[in-house]
């Protein structure tokens, strides 16, 4: 599903009649803008879950797939400072057939960086090519937060000069003289799926993977705009 960004404006104006100019009255004009935007920003969750009957089992095959996961990141160029940890929990399930106990431990690690499609293909090929196992990963982009101040800035132009379009009809039709500008009501659209971004995080340069594994639908293609 695509998502648009888009604003709606009323402008009120006013205006008098040809005819006597002393008659004062206001007109009520809208005008809208709507944009695709691509997004600058992409997001994987990376989820790990170990289940084990014994506790620190658990949690040691939890800590040593993070460590390849590590591993990997660090080969595509990621800092530990971008690495940031969403998720870590030890829970525990009784099972009534054999009255014993099973614990699963779960760690999410979450990384955004400014889209990159050659970074994206080479972290799903390392993967493919890894030994990697209990592992889920979600990717999602976003639009940073300068991107959405940008945005809005020029659907707010569009949209202003759409309502001054359409007053300047509807003055002409109703034979008045459009005079100044007496207020504007503006009310924006959601974007949905933005959050506040990180700015000013560094572009990451990609290296071919150390051997060809399937390339995924990023070595094709673009990142859908939203």
């Amino acid at each position: 599903m695509k998502r648009i960004l888009f604003i709606t404006l009323l402008l009120f104006a006013a205006a008098a009649t040809n005819a006597q100019t002393t008659n004062s009255n206001e007109i009520t004009s809208s005008g809208s803008a709507k944009s695709k935007i691509k997004p600058d920003i992409a997001r994987f969750e990376i989820t790990v879950l170990k289940e084990n009957e014994i506790e620190k089992d658990a949690i040691k095959e939890l800590n040593e797939e993070i460590e390849k996961i590590k591993l990997l990141l660090a080969k595509i160029g990621f800092t530990p400072s971008q690495i940031k940890i969403s998720t870590y929990k030890i829970s525990n399930e009784n099972k009534y057939s054999n009255n014993s106990k099973s614990f699963t431990a779960t760690n999410t690690l979450v990384i955004e960086f400014k889209i990159d499609n050659k970074v994206i293909n080479q972290f799903y090929q390392e993967l493919q090519n890894g030994n990697f196992t209990d592992l889920e990963v979600a990717f999602d982009s976003y639009l940073s937060v300068d991107l959405e101040k940008e945005s809005r800035k020029k659907l707010l132009q569009l949209a202003i000069t759409d309502a001054k379009y359409n007053a300047e009809n509807i003055a002409a039709a109703l034979d008045l003289k459009l005079g100044t500008v007496k207020h504007v009501s503006k009310e924006f659209g959601e974007i949905l799926g933005v959050t506040n971004m990180k700015l000013g995080m560094p572009n990451i340069k990609a290296d071919a993977p150390t051997s060809a594994g399937p390339k995924t639908s990023f070595d094709s293609f673009e990142i859908e705009e939203i």
